[in-house]
């Protein structure tokens, strides 16, 4: 995944519960607000740095993991599914390769470093 200025891209996934997931991001802008990453239902927070990052986890049921900024502007999710029934949660468009970040802004004026605790 790429974490842009104006988000994350791709921002949805389908992932296997049980099975662990070693989460590679490319930090494009690491002063923005979508570098303060965390992922509240794992109590996972990551100040993304510049280049390759690498969040691993296991996620041990099913529905929806969401991650988002710091600020919650900026919002992906890891739909997580049952080995047996494959079935998604959320009926969204779901992908492992590609799909469009979400546009706007984070508290962020200018080039002020951004404004998400990052």
């Amino acid at each position: 995944m790429k974490e842009l200025s104006g988000g994350y891209s791709p921002n949805k996934f389908t992932i296997k519960k049980d099975i662990p997931v070693r989460w590679v991001i490319d930090a494009t802008a690491p002063y923005s607000c979508a570098s303060s990453l965390m992922i509240p239902k794992l109590n996972i927070q990551k100040n993304l740095k510049s280049g390759e990052n690498i969040i691993e986890f296991t996620p041990k049921e099913t529905g929806r993991l969401v991650f988002s900024c710091s600020m919650g502007m900026y919002t992906g999710v890891f739909n997580v599914v049952d080995e047996t029934n494959n079935v998604v949660a959320d009926t969204g468009t779901d992908s492992t390769a590609s799909t469009s970040a979400p546009s706007g802004t984070c508290g962020a004026g200018g080039g002020s470093g951004g404004g998400c605790g990052g």
